[in-house]
């Protein structure tokens, strides 16, 4: 990934935030996520909730969310 590229990126939709993560080279792949069991306070100001990317590395899960508010 360019430094132009990380100074001039403006995340400005969803597409553009998931070809952020694969420049940056994460396995991307966006799924709707099920939010119903959060607090009612949380489900009222999220929109939409994806999961972008899931890596388990030697047993450390992590996972990269997009949280449309």
């Amino acid at each position: 990934m360019t430094t132009q590229y990380l100074t001039s990126f403006h995340p400005n939709s969803c597409q553009s935030i998931f070809e952020f993560f694969r420049e940056w080279s994460y396995r991307v792949q966006p799924t709707q996520w099920d939010f119903s069991e959060l607090p009612p306070r949380a489900r009222d100001l999220i929109g939409e909730m994806h999961l972008v990317a899931h890596h388990d590395s030697a047993g450390f899960p992590f996972q990269v969310f997009l949280i449309e508010l």
